[in-house]
């Protein structure tokens, strides 16, 4: 073997063993930081204040682009602190990874989960609904794609992603009161796939007949697309039918700041009287001067009627 191919095998293998190294050792840092959370939140220590208070929050998957500022390691006492200040009953996640999730496993105290990942391995995300589990109890759940076969995990109407919806039927403990909560994260390269994904999640919730629903989601959809009026011809927005709060079109989607005003694309539908939507807020500041996510979270106080 000449010198000049030995010399570059050796250089090849010491770039792969620095690499795996360097791998380990950031899985090995990710798996202590997650279960050590800086900041902690128990809603089961939350004093009732009449209202049922939902937050929808796309929390950023984990991509190597985040970094600083960006990265998870930063970003996740943002979002605990966040959710510490809103006491949220009801919480709506997109882009949920496993990484994600054990890190709320140690963070957030008092709430049961309905989750399923849209594909396996680390990166797979989810759209999860995490509930007061002293307040409410979980009658029934469920899991589909967004797709012409909803069963199995499968991609629908030319989506770049596989796209999932979470839902859970649960019952207010204190007035046995039903209703259900529909999460869900519309595609972002393909509209036929948001038009097509929003009425399956429509015709889904219909297959409970009468009982109030809340939807809510990243539906990657500004108000004047026809995915937004596709939702609102069965659905009412909370924020136009809010008794106090934002009604203007504040952004939800501000790519760390890069983002102006007018780019509203997560959203909290609720069922046509049903609800007495007393709040809804974008939560459009800075956490320790930096962002939680590339997303403003939503917080809705409502009431079943």
């Amino acid at each position: 073997m000449k010198r000049s191919l030995k010399i570059a095998l050796i250089v090849i293998a010491s770039v792969v063993i620095a690499v795996m190294l360097a791998l380990s050792i950031f899985y090995a840092y990710l798996l202590y930081f997650n279960s050590h959370p800086k900041s902690t939140y128990d809603v089961s220590e939350k004093q009732d204040d009449g209202n049922i208070t939902v937050m929808n929050f796309n929390v950023r998957c984990l991509t190597p682009e985040d970094l600083g500022e960006k990265s998870w390691f930063k970003r996740a006492d943002r979002i605990i602190k966040q959710i510490s200040d809103v006491q949220p009953d009801i919480l709506c996640f997109q882009e949920v990874t496993p990484n994600h999730e054990n890190y709320f496993k140690n963070a957030l105290k008092g709430y049961q989960k309905v989750i399923k990942y849209r594909q396996s391995g680390p990166f797979g995300e989810a759209t999860p609904v995490y509930f007061n589990e002293n307040k409410f109890e979980l009658l029934d759940q469920d899991n589909f794609w967004l797709s012409e076969t909803p069963w199995k995990k499968s991609k629908g109407w030319g989506a770049a992603n596989y796209r999932i919806c979470s839902l859970a039927k649960l019952k207010e403990k204190a007035t046995d009161k039903v209703f259900a909560v529909f999460n869900t994260h519309l595609d972002h390269k393909s509209e036929k796939a948001r038009i097509n994904g929003i009425q399956l999640v429509l015709d889904k919730i219909k297959e409970y007949g009468d009982m109030p629903a809340m939807l809510l989601g990243d539906m990657n959809s500004f108000p004047d697309s026809e995915t937004y009026k596709k939702a609102t011809a069965s659905f009412e927005d909370s924020r136009v039918i809010a008794k106090d709060g934002d009604k203007e079109n504040r952004s939800t989607w501000q790519k760390y700041g890069k983002v102006e005003e007018g780019m509203a694309i997560d959203y909290c539908f609720v069922s046509p009287g049903d609800f007495d939507v007393n709040y809804y807020h974008v939560l459009a500041e800075q956490v320790d001067g930096g962002f939680a996510s590339d997303h403003y979270a939503l917080v809705i106080k409502l009431n079943l009627k």
